[in-house]
């Protein structure tokens, strides 16, 4: 069985201009963000015209991995990801829905702790910092969930992506 593989949109493929006010960037990141692009994404998420800032060298390269991998955006912008898809040329399947944003606790980590039990996943998410709790129940996990953080205002970039390489094919 192939392996999860989990990605945010926001502060992961989308790099943020600043930091949202209550999340923390991960320390000792790699700064080089791989030649920005603006992609024109209709996003259902936001009323207004939005654009998302990703690499195309990161875009390609995570397309590059989806034969050993099963994919699925891990994203509240879960309305959006069909639009993403096209854009990226991926097709990612989804997780979220507007009945998980209700509650106060972080839907992902709540998500995660009820499916996918049987698999190994690996997690690629800028808001790791912002919620302990989720290291703590990595941890209970017995290595099957890795968490690969990344910082919003630089996203994915070639630490990264060597580190999905040597996660994803080993």
């Amino acid at each position: 069985m192939k392996k999860l593989l989990l990605l945010d949109v926001d502060g992961v493929f989308n790099v943020k201009n600043t930091v949202q006010p209550g999340c923390k960037e991960p320390a000792g990141m790699d700064e080089r963000v791989p030649d920005l692009a603006v992609f024109r994404v209709p996003l259902l998420s936001f009323p207004t015209n939005f654009s998302v800032q990703a690499s195309p060298k990161v875009v390609s390269h995570v397309g590059s991995l989806l034969p050993h991998v099963e994919p699925l955006w891990f994203t509240s912008w879960f309305q959006d990801t069909e639009n993403l898809n096209k854009q990226f040329g991926f097709d990612f399947g989804f997780l979220g829905n507007a009945d998980l944003l209700e509650d106060d606790r972080w839907w992902k980590l709540e998500f995660l702790q009820t499916h996918f039990l049987d698999r190994e996943i690996i997690w690629v998410d800028d808001e790791f910092p912002t919620f302990p709790e989720v290291q703590k129940w990595v941890e209970s996990q017995s290595g099957r969930v890795t968490l690969v953080p990344t910082r919003p205002t630089v996203g994915i970039n070639t630490q990264t992506l060597d580190l999905l390489d040597d996660l994803i094919m080993s």
